[in-house]
């Protein structure tokens, strides 16, 4: 998933190895919650430069990583460090499943979205 600020044009996205569909780990009102130490956030700082990348990864593979629910967008982090609601705004809540998430983002804050994408990786069996 990739996503664009609209205020400031950055961009801020997220990796899930899992597919979004309910998962069987844990569900309650808020969705259904998958642990996955391989999920990651992602920001570009300055939206013009590749090397401005920054990644987060999970801080305990014990955590829930990625949460699905149809109400919503991805969402990631046991404490929702980042969901997309409404498919207009990103919201962080917890920020505590991700390492150094606080660097990308400031918890307890809303974002308007320009835009955002999801996509789905494929892997290449032709080798």
């Amino acid at each position: 998933m990739i996503s664009k600020f609209k205020e400031n044009g950055q961009l801020i996205g997220g990796y899930n190895p899992l597919s979004w569909h309910p998962y069987n780990s844990y569900t309650n009102s808020n969705g259904s919650w998958q642990s996955t130490s391989d999920s990651f956030l992602f920001s570009f700082t300055r939206k013009e430069e590749i090397n401005s990348a920054f990644l987060t990864r999970v801080k305990n593979s014990g955590v829930y990583a990625v949460c699905y629910d149809s109400n919503y967008g991805p969402a990631f982090g046991d404490g929702w460090d980042l969901i997309i609601e409404r498919k207009k705004f990103i919201r962080t809540y917890g920020c505590g499943t991700y390492s150094d998430v606080f660097k990308i983002i400031n918890c307890g804050k809303d974002y308007i979205l320009e835009d955002y994408e999801v996509h789905q990786v494929v892997k290449n069996d032709d080798k």
